[in-house]
């Protein structure tokens, strides 16, 4: 009997288990696809503080239902070993606005993330960062597009601007040059290639599902049932 009560708190105890509030689980909540290392060719400015070229470049993206909670950021990019270590990086979200990020200067702007001497795993051979930082937590509407934009904001004076490296296939990437009072973004392809598809993906948590009541309680009944009849076959066989 003793052994009996034994199992009995032992099956209780995990009912009362998966019946707790599920902690989160960290996990890959959207990924929009990785570069080929051995051919960066593809890829776009993103540097407000180069010399010639200083441009916004932006991609969409749309999180699902239970998986809405951004914790971390990860992308790939590129520059010219000459010009120094990338270390200033901006993240900014945008909503959307008809197919384009909204005007950063509005006050529709969702979110600005500066990350500061971040030295993003930067290959001073090869020029290629790979970004992955760690934000505060914080929600997003799910089945709604938004827009993320990684840029160098350095603010340095030599003419090798930091570039975004492109993934495998077409997306929605856009760009808009840096100056004025307002954006204007525009599909950063040209030709017939069509705008690319930025290399980069997003974690965040993901809260793990409890079983349904009703399963739980029919599983209770069943396991103390086959516990019962155990404990009942062998005082049988004692009194035998």
């Amino acid at each position: 009997m003793i052994r009996i009560m034994r199992h009995t708190t032992l099956i209780l105890a995990a009912i009362i288990t998966m019946v707790l509030p599920a902690s989160a689980l960290s996990a890959v909540i959207f990924d929009n696809g990785a570069p080929d290392l051995n051919s960066i060719s593809h890829r776009l400015a993103s540097d407000i503080g180069g010399q010639y070229t200083s441009f916004y470049t932006a991609d969409n993206f749309t999180l699902q239902p239970g998986a809405n909670v951004i914790t971390g950021v990860h992308w790939w990019g590129w520059k010219n070993p000459l010009g120094g270590q990338p270390n200033d990086f901006t993240i900014r979200i945008y909503e959307d606005a008809g197919g384009k990020p909204i005007d950063p200067h509005s006050s529709q702007l969702y979110q600005d993330l500066s990350i500061i001497g971040d030295s993003s795993n930067w290959n001073s051979v090869t020029g290629i960062n790979e970004g992955d930082v760690a934000v505060n937590p914080f929600t997003l509407d799910p089945n709604t597009t938004y827009w993320l934009s990684i840029f160098d904001d350095s603010n340095s004076s030599e003419n090798h601007p930091w570039f975004w490296i492109a993934g495998e296939g077409g997306g929605d990437a856009v760009q808009a040059e840096v100056g004025g009072s307002s954006l204007n973004w525009q599909p950063a392809g040209e030709g017939e290639t069509g705008a690319p598809n930025m290399a980069f993906y997003l974690t965040g948590d993901i809260a793990a599902v409890p079983l349904p009541a009703s399963a739980l309680l029919m599983l209770s009944g069943m396991g103390l049932m086959g516990l019962l009849s155990r404990g009942r076959r062998k005082m049988a066989k004692a009194v035998d």
